[in-house]
């Protein structure tokens, strides 16, 4: 009993610091941190023998504080501190991440009815070992893609005539449409999505041409356009697609060379 037992304690010792050493890996690769192996190594150190917290009789609500000081310690340890926001972001990140992985060991666990496995503690360590960089991998990948997404978005505000159109921007680096005469930048929006009536308005017909085919862009010239962040630009066009645009919560595809002037 003392063999298996010591045996289970070292499993619970390695899981431990193998799933923290990955936790603090997703907080540098999210964060872009810089972060040496040796600080990684003491970071993932402290976190392993918080499973000795287990064997000792206190209260759950002490338990959580616990947790809560060796995780500061572990993100302490491992980046060091420069400033109150940038630990807090870290140590932020960190919790966040080790929500999700739990979550989703939790339903893995639930699914598999692990209570009636003939060894539950064989397949949920299985489970941890493997599945954990798996998980960590696509749930870094996913966040990465949402901030990039998000940092290219602007509230924008666009004043045509006596009327104004607010909404969201999506800077669109593809979007390199000139008109063929003066070479305004043309920002796109769904026609649908337009609450004032274009027909009072004089048409600039825009040749345009895409992997799919070309054709004519209806647009109409903009007095000015207040982009959050980068300023208010003048003398462009406001071209009309007669598709959604695939972009969640977007109202409007910006154009490249309004960051060029």
């Amino acid at each position: 009993m003392g063999d298996a037992m010591t045996l289970y304690l070292d499993v619970f010792l390695f899981v431990n610091f193998f799933i923290d050493s990955l936790l603090l890996l997703t907080v540098a690769f999210l964060l872009k941190r810089k972060v040496t192996i040796e600080r990684l190594f003491f970071g993932a150190f402290l976190g392993g023998f918080t499973v000795f917290f287990l064997f000792f009789d206190i209260s759950n609500f002490l338990l959580f504080f616990v947790k809560i000081f060796c995780a500061l310690g572990m993100v302490l340890l491992t980046f060091s501190y420069h400033n109150f926001r940038y630990t807090l972001k870290n140590f932020l990140y960190f919790y966040l991440s080790s929500f999700v992985l739990g979550g989703i060991f939790y339903s893995l666990l639930y699914q598999f009815s692990i209570q009636q496995q003939k060894d539950p503690f064989f397949l949920q360590m299985t489970l941890l070992v493997i599945g954990t960089p798996i998980f960590l991998f696509l749930y870094q990948k996913q966040v990465k893609q949402m901030k990039e997404y998000y940092n290219h978005c602007y509230f924008i505000e666009m004043k045509i005539g006596q009327n104004k159109i607010m909404g969201t921007g999506f800077f669109d680096s593809g979007n390199v449409l000139v008109d063929p005469y003066k070479k305004k930048p043309v920002i796109l929006m769904d026609r649908k999505k337009c609450t004032i009536n274009m027909d009072n308005f004089p048409k600039v017909f825009v040749p345009y041409k895409t992997i799919k085919g070309e054709g004519i862009l209806s647009c109409i010239k903009i007095d000015s356009i207040k982009i959050e962040g980068v300023g208010e630009k003048k003398e462009l066009y406001l071209g009309l697609l007669d598709r959604s645009i695939s972009f969640d919560g977007v109202d409007v595809l910006l154009n490249n060379k309004l960051w060029e002037e």
